[in-house]
């Protein structure tokens, strides 16, 4: 009988090794892509319209508006960083500094696969971020957040016009 399922069983044995050695590389954060921060200066490299009108909307002063709240709480400090909660996201003002303010990163992911992506590699540039979606904004825009303002995605998306590429002549 073993001669029979013996292949079976090996490759069974075989399988969860690999399976193993699997969840423990992704566990262990290897190949993660990581939060980079400082993005004002980092995503300005290439970005700098976009960073020019990103210092413009609130987005940019979320950590200073939230400090200066008289009724400013620890919930709602996820809403006023980038990457809070996520692996490599904001901890604290003290050891993630680089992270205050709702940047580039926290719409578009985690920048550190997009920024080691060869300049002349369009695709995978493109491929390295997160396209903002409805659902991600309302993470914070919602009914939820104390200062609350009817939030309209379609609207949103017009408002950050000037934050979109301009295509190249």
């Amino acid at each position: 009988m073993f001669r029979k399922y013996g292949w079976v069983i090996a490759v069974f044995i075989v399988a969860m090794f690999a399976w193993g050695a699997f969840s423990a590389e992704q566990a262990s954060g290897a190949d993660a892509n990581e939060y980079v921060g400082d993005n004002e200066k980092k995503c300005g490299m290439c970005h700098k319209d976009q960073v020019a009108a990103w210092k413009k909307w609130p987005m940019a002063k979320t950590w200073d508006t939230l400090q200066a709240s008289k009724d400013k709480k620890d919930s709602c400090i996820p809403c006023h960083v980038t990457g809070f909660g996520k692996p490599g996201g904001f901890v604290s003002i003290e050891k993630t500094p680089k992270l205050v303010n709702v940047q580039c990163e926290a719409c578009h992911g985690p920048a550190k696969d997009h920024l080691a992506a060869p300049l002349n590699d369009v695709e995978k540039k493109r491929n390295t971020m997160t396209k903002p979606t409805e659902a991600n904004c309302k993470t914070c825009h919602n009914k939820d957040s104390p200062h609350y303002k009817e939030f309209k995605y379609a609207d949103a998306v017009k408002a950050l016009a000037d934050h979109k590429p301009k295509p190249k002549k």
